[in-house]
């Protein structure tokens, strides 16, 4: 497989032994060693293929972009998503006061790049166990039941959580999105507290480190055994748009 790296506005290597996954404003290029033996299959010649966590601030910040993306490219490219894990079970921080303003400092940066809404009055929560398990397997499991409202399901987690400060860590506060989508309840909430779904859930966790994703959103571009990293961390759509284009338009 040919790997190409694109549209980065900084260069940082990462490592394999550096662990951290991180929500991120700054473009990053990863390491090359991690995607090189990534086999990816898909029925479609070309993939549009999205890292990112519903409760990442950035990938919020990205939702737009990523839509435009969509709709430029939704005749030549499929679109897959890949869950990353943000902060999941085990690695998942309690909100005590000095995460809190963390968090918050990274909600204001967002917002202030990319205008997306956001409900601070989150921040008035109490001991808030930020994990991010919970929304990522709500994802999977809608996924096994109806795949074509896989993303419109994400983006409304990522809408109820940071634009309505709707608790999406909370199985019972997935009812309203489900029925304004049209999913079945009880089908969604017998898969989601299945084991298998949980297994399902970390084994996209690990897709995305398989592939040397360690920051989001990260957007990945495939034709046929071509590779692209288009993004590690917030970009602008002019940017990715060229990039992108310039990718699927090159013969070589």
């Amino acid at each position: 497989m040919v790997i190409h790296y694109l549209a980065m506005t900084s260069f940082t290597i990462l490592s394999p032994a550096e662990p951290p996954t991180v929500e991120t404003g700054a473009a990053t290029i990863l390491l090359v060693q991690q995607l090189q033996d990534q086999r990816v299959s898909s029925t479609s010649d070309s993939e549009l293929i999205y890292v990112g966590d519903p409760m990442c601030s950035w990938c919020w910040g990205f939702a737009p972009v990523l839509d435009s993306l969509r709709d430029q490219f939704a005749t030549r490219a499929a679109f897959r998503v890949v869950l990353g894990g943000l902060r999941p079970g085990s690695m998942a921080e309690t909100m005590t006061a000095s995460v809190k303003a963390m968090i918050r400092s990274h909600w204001e940066s967002v917002k202030e790049t990319t205008g997306q809404p956001f409900d601070f009055s989150f921040f008035a929560r109490d001991n808030f166990r930020y994990d991010t398990e919970p929304a990522a397997r709500a994802v999977v499991a809608v996924r096994t039941i109806a795949p074509e409202l896989e993303f419109d399901f994400f983006k409304a987690l990522q809408e109820a959580f940071y634009a309505k400060n709707i608790d999406i860590t909370l199985q019972e506060n997935y009812n309203p999105l489900l029925s304004a989508l049209g999913i079945d309840r009880p089908t969604f909430h017998s898969q989601f507290q299945a084991a298998e779904m949980r297994r399902m859930t970390y084994r996209d966790f690990a897709r995305g480190h398989q592939m040397g994703i360690r920051g989001f959103p990260s957007l990945l571009l495939r034709k046929g055994q071509q590779l692209a990293l288009l993004t590690s961390g917030y970009q602008p759509l002019d940017s990715l748009s060229r990039v992108a284009e310039r990718f699927l338009s090159d013969n070589g």
